[in-house]
């Protein structure tokens, strides 16, 4: 939930870029960028990170643990850490705009530069092909049973 919306603040749209900020990290790194028990500890975390977002694989390793205990941190592009740190800004006014926002992340799904995200084209393709198909198996399942013989079979049969 956005800082503004925490304060009981007027809010806009704005409020919807910290929230794709907030998935977005949780996507990247498998958890929240800020977690608390309640709204109030969640608004003190986010102002006390006086937006200073950490991820996992900036942080130290612990060497005093074995090799074996040892969590091995997820890698994450630096494209999408500067997406997300631009997102997740405490003050709306500074965070980026959604035009901001879609033009920086087309540039990073074509660069392919996010770690396991396929480029855009290759996204584009999919979907116009699964597009395809699914309109194929529409029109194969039309074609098999129009649907005025089938309501006309249903009639009859109860007669």
């Amino acid at each position: 939930m956005a800082p503004e919306i925490l304060r009981y603040e007027k809010y806009d749209a704005k409020a919807d870029l910290w929230s794709v900020g907030a998935v977005l990290f949780e996507m990247s790194v498998g958890k929240p960028p800020f977690r608390a028990q309640n709204h109030v500890d969640l608004l003190r975390r986010i102002e006390r990170g006086e937006d200073r977002i950490k991820f996992p694989d900036e942080k130290r390793v612990d060497e005093t643990l074995p090799p074996h205990e040892q969590k091995v941190p997820t890698k994450v592009s630096g494209d999408v850490k500067a997406i997300i740190r631009r997102l997740l800004k405490r003050h709306p006014n500074e965070r980026m705009s959604f035009d901001d926002f879609f033009l920086e992340a087309a540039t990073v799904a074509q660069s392919g530069s996010a770690s396991g995200f396929a480029p855009a084209e290759v996204v584009s393709a999919r979907v116009a092909a699964n597009a395809r198909s699914a309109a194929a198996r529409a029109q194969d399942r039309s074609a098999v049973v129009p649907p005025d013989s089938v309501a006309a079979e249903h009639t009859s049969v109860g007669m």
